[in-house]
């Protein structure tokens, strides 16, 4: 039990004091009559009590989420059990992986689109004619099958960047995105991303961040990749903070 004690001890010194009370508690457990466990216990508890007090003050304030965050944590530091915190934390990482999902969409809504046919060099440039007040339907919806064609052949050549642009282009023709066609084949790629990113996660997290938020940006609705989004931007979090400690 000595040993035990001067653990305690050690660890209250280093500001562990969620540690340093379990190893008195053990103490204590085996030798229920031990004076220095008691009165450590006693010290311990009110101490962590006070911490906890501090904190929730400071979770009532206004605060941006990664402060919010930190806080949680010193939380969950002093009373790793604390459901409040564990549930306030998991609330920060859904609004990660959804600003996550938003910021790629803003990125692909940038995305350079390349004409479908180039145009060789030497080709003398022929002044376009004047379009008309109101385009086709039937034209836009054969343009829109054409690249929905490509998109599907793109995706059996495991072309996947090829087919999200030609999507994209498909997805600005059509008025509604409503196309079933349309929809199934963002689901097809939405799929193969979170394959894509699933297969680095433990290599190359930067790269599987990026797949996922690809993956929720043609399906918002795929709860795999938001969850494995939300895990990843944990990771990079945990990640950075251990790289360059506060």
């Amino acid at each position: 039990m000595e040993n035990r004690k001067q653990q305690a001890i050690e660890l209250e010194k280093k500001k562990h004091l969620a540690d340093a009370l379990l190893q008195w508690q053990i103490v204590s457990a085996a030798s229920p009559e031990d004076q220095d466990a008691r009165q450590a216990i006693a010290r311990l508890e009110s101490a962590i009590r006070a911490r906890l007090d501090s904190i929730r003050e400071q979770v009532k304030k206004p605060s941006p989420p990664e402060q919010l965050r930190v806080l949680h944590l010193k939380t969950l530091a002093l009373q790793p059990g604390n459901q409040e915190a564990i549930a306030a934390l998991k609330k920060l990482e859904w609004t990660t992986a959804d600003q996550a999902a938003s910021d790629k969409s803003a990125s692909m809504a940038n995305w350079q689109r390349k004409p479908a046919i180039s145009v060789p060099r030497n080709t003398p440039q022929v002044a376009p004619s004047p379009k008309p007040s109101q385009t086709s339907s039937s034209t836009n919806l054969a343009q829109f099958n054409r690249l929905l064609d490509s998109a599907e052949q793109s995706l059996r050549d495991q072309r996947w960047e090829h087919a999200g642009e030609l999507l994209l282009q498909a997805s600005d023709l059509s008025q509604s995105d409503a196309s079933g066609r349309l929809i199934t084949m963002k689901k097809q790629l939405s799929q193969q991303y979170y394959a894509l990113g699933m297969r680095v996660f433990t290599s190359n997290l930067e790269q599987a961040i990026d797949d996922l938020q690809t993956s929720l940006w043609f399906d918002p609705d795929n709860i795999k990749a938001r969850i494995q989004l939300s895990r990843a931007s944990k990771m990079k979090q945990n990640l950075e903070e251990i790289r360059n400690p506060k």
